[in-house]
């Protein structure tokens, strides 16, 4: 059974559209709504669809443009466009983008059923395609388990996209008993794994051990358990969290641990997702030991960005002053700490920016060895590796350091470095991703892979974040107005701005130039 999402601004077509699929007759188990491009976009943050039916011309954001931003965030998709218009131009746009249906308004019934027959004859093929090319990669037993435990693994760890996690999680379905499930997830020291194991095993008779997993380098383990017959009872989180603290202090482990329930397995990569996020907690509770659960969950506050700091690290980084790096970015951290409104997500969130800023001015200044780079672990990778938030703040200086010691003044630069400096020269000007690819003579997917190991950003993502750091100064401005600001900085419609800015900032435009009259 597919998903589909029709996006279309006027709400008679849409409906008219809903009602038609559904007196088809297709494999179609749900069909969701959106209004626009910018509202399909936040739709499919929860739902991956499969099926993409859109319109061309609507507020806010095209079709067109929304294809292309959902393709760089769920590649893969097979999209529908319905115009009034037989507008070659779209059409050729619309071909680039891999969309192969095109149907002109007012929509015949027939074409637009013979057109998801297409697609979906297509899809069934791909998935067959590819479950055959697992079946046939699985032959032994001893290989489907392991698969099945590194594909379990891969959704626990949260080292994918969305629409991977997904893909991943619809795989593994048929492995996952049709029963109510928990997911543990601790930290500890590695040599007390086993142990610990065999205590859980016994404080949870009633639950079977399904799979338990763990890595080198971060001291995380996950462990998934499936109910017996057994009825759970409704404070079994509760009961759990009583039971396994009570065996903890006689054990005298320090594990901090976190239980999520998950009621089904599509459930599996938030509830994988929202453990992570209890566990580093750690960094800024600094307790370890503990047993939490989703109350336990603390929601990121909004706080100034770190981007004060590029003018003196750049400064350092100009003058080759490593220690001078290093005592900027402890400082920054240690007083970050001691808010009590800091979280997690804070950390990593400020870790990001200074890095940004480091490689936007290296973009400008330096060429760097992308083999270096690439070797470089995700700061969300640091957070979880480390112990302690002093862990935290080291790592995070030696991963800038190295960052700066390894850019060189460049006589040949890449093409990806070339696409880097246009877009901090030109951050104003109307650039796609395709434009962007052409820049570098590449075709899209292969630029988007370079780009994406380069800075760790999709393009879309850093154009947006240098285009708010631009924002950001002018917002020092007290004779600009927003809208103003917006289209100086590339941005055409004002509320689609205010959103980008506040999901970058934490605050929208008013509330940042508000906070920050008193600098000015």
């Amino acid at each position: 059974m597919y998903r589909l999402l029709i996006v279309e601004d006027d709400s008679t077509i849409r409906r008219g559209l809903v009602k038609i699929i559904e007196e088809m007759g297709l494999p179609v188990e749900t069909i969701q709504e959106a209004e626009n491009g910018q509202s399909a976009l936040a739709l499919c943050e929860s739902f991956f669809p499969h099926i993409i039916i859109t319109d061309i011309r609507m507020p806010l954001m095209d079709g067109l443009e929304f294809i292309a931003t959902i393709d760089q965030e769920q590649p893969g998709l097979s999209f529908v466009i319905i115009s009034g218009y037989s507008d070659f131009d779209y059409a050729k746009k619309a071909i680039q983008y891999g969309v192969k249906e095109y149907l002109l308004k007012p929509i015949e019934k027939e074409e637009l059923k013979t057109a998801l027959l297409r697609i979906i004859e297509q899809l069934k093929e791909k998935s067959e395609a590819e479950s055959k090319r697992i079946n046939e990669t699985l032959a032994y037993t001893e290989q489907i388990q392991q698969f099945e435990k590194n594909l379990m693994w891969d959704i626990m760890t949260g080292q994918n996209t969305p629409s991977e996690l997904s893909r991943k999680t619809e795989m593994l379905k048929s492995t996952i008993p049709d029963k109510p499930l928990l997911i543990v997830a601790g930290y500890g020291e590695r040599f007390q794994i086993m142990d610990f194991t065999s205590i859980l095993t016994l404080v949870l008779p009633e639950w079977k051990l399904l799979l338990c997993n763990t890595t080198a380098y971060r001291y995380h383990y996950a462990l998934l358990y499936y109910a017996s017959d057994v009825p759970l009872q409704a404070n079994t989180a509760e009961q759990f969290c009583r039971r396994i603290t009570t065996a903890k202090n006689t054990d005298s482990t320090k594990h901090t641990l976190a239980l999520i329930f998950s009621p089904e397995p599509d459930q599996i990569p938030a509830a994988c997702l929202t453990c992570r996020s209890l566990l580093d907690s750690r960094l800024v509770t600094r307790n370890l030991g503990q047993v939490l659960t989703i109350s336990d969950l603390q929601s990121s506050a909004s706080m100034e960005d770190a981007s004060f700091l590029s003018h003196p690290i750049r400064h350092a980084m100009d003058t080759n002053d490593y220690v001078m790096i290093e005592r900027i970015i402890k400082d920054y951290f240690n007083n970050l700490l001691k808010d009590l409104n800091c979280t997690p997500d804070i950390l990593i969130r400020q870790a990001k920016i200074i890095e940004l800023s480091v490689l936007a001015y290296t973009a400008e200044q330096y060429r760097y060895y992308e083999k270096q780079l690439n070797q470089l672990q995700t700061i969300e990778f640091l957070l979880s590796a480390s112990q302690t938030a002093k862990d935290f703040i080291d790592a995070i200086v030696s991963r800038i350091t190295t960052i700066a010691k390894n850019f060189k003044p460049y006589d040949t630069i890449s093409p990806v470095d070339q696409v880097l400096q246009y877009v901090n020269r030109h951050y104003a000007k109307d650039i796609t991703l395709v434009y962007a690819a052409n820049l570098a003579n590449m075709n899209t997917n292969y630029f988007s892979t370079l780009f994406k190991k380069k800075t760790g950003l999709s393009f879309v993502a850093y154009l947006q974040l240098v285009r708010i750091q631009h924002a950001k100064e002018l917002l020092k401005d007290p004779t600009l107005k927003i809208y103003e600001i917006a289209e100086r900085i590339g941005f055409q419609n004002e509320k689609y701005f205010m959103k980008v800015f506040k999901s970058v900032v934490g605050k929208t435009p008013s509330e940042y130039k508000q906070d920050n009259e008193h600098f000015t």
